[in-house]
């Protein structure tokens, strides 16, 4: 374990920068800190980098507490920069970092302005940086650069207003989120959300006056009225067959396919078709998904299991 917070706080005067995290850093690991302007991210780095004084909380490395200001501190900040000449045109770290199981690299927002193959490279070299430098690397990403976080990242950390909201790997925060706020942070075209309420026997939703059966059963809660996500590359489009029923309201290319949005019960469903069927406004269409790509979310936005 490289570095460890524990309920981890800074507040400057009514303002909660960053709120209660707890959270271990592995050693060798990229850990990615996710979140939109003002979640929290380059306040956390500070706060590891000894630049701010905590409100509340600690912070341990190598099972030693640090304190704001200490000079020998194995948490610093670095920054990625174009390599020499005579290199590949690749991007190196510029400063001589921190070193040892308990080291720490700070990054923040290293893909700024970056495009194309120098972008590429610098994804490159983001990936190897913790091997590279026998570190934990921390990496604040940019909101827009959230599709190269899940790509170069061991595990994402996604902040929103100075909270941790879960912590895992690109594939756990995208496909299985821990609340809806997870849910819209990830993803393009942005994951369907739609209203719906839980049926008793905990198998079934139902939307308007249609039914969504459930891939497994969610324990009896106190909450009926729920949110079903699905995001448009999971969900398929037909003529005729099983599923919700529908109508085409819009269509847009989109990578290389075409979204399509379906009103279902007055609620607009969107589906990345890359198929060869020609959808024109109001066609009908059956609108179905497979239901273990399902994610449910109670009445406060939390994901429910289904078991």
């Amino acid at each position: 374990m490289a570095v460890r917070l524990e309920r981890l706080t800074k507040r400057f005067a009514a303002t909660v920068a960053v709120d209660r995290v707890s959270l271990a850093i592995r050693s060798g690991e990229l850990l990615a800190l996710a979140g939109s302007p003002g979640a929290g991210k380059s306040t956390l780095l500070r706060l590891l980098a000894g630049m701010e004084e905590p409100s509340g909380g600690t912070i341990h490395a190598g099972g030693v507490a640090l304190a704001a200001g200490v000079a020998e501190r194995p948490i610093a900040f670095g920054s990625l920069a174009p390599a020499p000449p005579s290199g590949e045109g690749g991007r190196e770290m510029t400063a001589s970092p921190p070193a040892g199981p308990d080291a720490c690299i700070l990054l923040d927002e290293p893909l700024t302005d970056l495009r194309g193959g120098e972008r590429a490279r610098a994804c490159d070299a983001l990936r190897a940086l913790p091997a590279a430098l026998e570190a934990a690397v921390v990496c604040a990403m940019h909101p827009d650069d959230e599709a190269d976080a899940c790509a170069v990242a061991d595990r994402i950390a996604v902040l929103h207003e100075g909270r941790l909201r879960q912590c895992g790997t690109p594939a756990e925060v995208v496909d299985a989120p821990a609340d809806e706020v997870v849910a819209r942070f990830f993803g393009r075209p942005r994951i369907n959300l739609v209203p719906g309420i839980l049926e008793k026997d905990g198998q079934a939703l139902q939307l308007g006056n249609q039914t969504v059966a459930l891939a497994g059963r969610i324990e009896e809660t106190f909450c009926r009225d729920i949110t079903l996500g699905i995001r448009p590359r999971h969900v398929r489009l037909t003529r005729e067959g099983v599923g919700l029923r529908g109508r085409v309201r819009s269509t847009e290319p989109c990578e290389g396919a075409t979204l399509v949005g379906v009103d279902v019960e007055g609620v607009s469903i969107r589906a990345l078709d890359s198929g060869e069927e020609r959808w024109r406004e109001g066609d009908p269409v059956r609108v179905r998904a497979d239901p273990r790509r399902y994610v449910v979310f109670d009445d406060r936005g939390v994901r429910l299991e289904q078991r």
